[in-house]
Parts: C-alpha cells; sequence; structure tokens
C-alpha cells in the first residue's frame, strides 16, 4: 500500500461515496519540494520563518529606494492571510492611509472577507 492510499483510507474509511470518482491524487513531503522544487530547507512559501528573517531591516513594505514598494507573503508572515496582509501594508506605504482610516477594524473586516 502507497503512502497516498494509505492517507486516504485514514482520511475517509468509508469510501464508497468517493470510490471511482477520484481523477487524480498527488502526495508531497518535505523530499518531494528539496527534490523538484529545489527547496533544501524546506521554504516553499518563502524566505525562512526563523527570529532573524522578521528583523531584516529590508523586509517592510517601504524601500530605501524611491517608489519600489514590498508587498507579498514575506513582509510578515506565509500563505495566503499573510500575503493579503503584505499588500494591505504596502497599499498604507504607497500612500492609501485615506482608505483604512478606521484603523486595524477596517483591515481585520477586509481580511475576514478574504476567508
Amino acid at each position: 500500500m502507497s503512502a497516498l492510499t494509505l492517507a486516504l483510507a485514514l482520511a475517509n474509511p468509508d469510501r464508497t461515496q468517493v470510490e471511482g470518482h477520484i481523477a487524480m491524487t498527488d502526495l508531497g513531503t518535505p523530499l518531494s519540494n528539496t527534490t523538484f522544487l529545489g527547496a533544501a530547507k524546506g521554504e516553499v512559501y518563502g524566505m525562512a520563518h526563523t527570529p532573524t528573517r522578521f528583523q531584516l531591516p529590508w523586509l517592510r513594505p517601504t524601500s530605501p529606494i524611491q517608489g519600489l514598494y514590498l508587498s507579498g507573503q514575506d513582509i510578515v508572515t506565509d500563505g495566503v492571510l499573510g500575503a493579503a496582509i503584505g499588500g494591505v501594508l504596502c497599499a498604507i506605504g504607497v500612500g492609501f492611509r485615506s482608505l483604512f482610516d478606521g484603523g486595524w477594524r477596517a483591515i481585520l473586516k477586509a481580511i475576514k472577507l478574504l476567508l
């Protein structure tokens, strides 16, 4: 029994409803990330999440280069929510503060809409 077959069996012991309806399955492991993505340390979601990484002075929405703004998951944290928050912080850095006059309450409301 393959690892994928075992995982599917554990996730859904009564497979009668899905039997014959699964067109494709895939399984990823840290070894898969190393082999296929070239992520030797597992950083498939951006930079390594170490305490040092969160203290980097250049990893902010605004940069020392005039007109260059950074956005995305590496500004805050990994994943879709991290990317969304990174986008909001970048927009504030660009000068769209008037959109966020409600402070964090407005930002949290926008994030809730994404979820």
